[in-house]
């Protein structure tokens, strides 16, 4: 509910108070946002592929917050190749490989788990 609360009351008070742009503390609230509430529907359903769903949202919300991060703030993000996105730039290699790593790495511990 925090988390909540903050990414839609907070960036225009915390980007006022930085000097920084309240679209770039919007973004990176955002993605922290979605990556709570996925994270907290996969702790709710023991479905593999609904704990794969939500560990790919995890994943892509938190990406999103932390490559908005690692950009300064007082300004727009760097301007983008094609087919190149936020974290691609702030890593210097592709990461878009990340969020289906962690769907996967959920789907074979679950399936492993489940054997046993």
């Amino acid at each position: 509910m925090v988390v909540a609360v903050m990414a839609h009351l907070a960036p225009e008070h915390v980007a006022r108070a930085l000097d920084h742009s309240q679209a770039a503390w919007e973004s990176a609230m955002y993605g922290l946002e979605a990556a709570v509430l996925w994270l907290a529907v996969g702790a709710m359903f023991s479905s593999v592929p609904v704990q794969a769903v939500a560990a790919y949202g995890a994943m892509e919300g938190a990406q999103r917050a932390a490559c908005r991060l690692a950009f300064p703030m007082d300004r727009p993000p760097p301007k983008l190749n094609p087919g190149e996105n936020l974290c691609d730039r702030a890593s210097g290699m592709p990461a878009s490989w990340a969020s289906l790593m962690a769907a996967s790495l959920v789907v074979m511990q679950l399936a492993g788990s489940r054997r046993t």
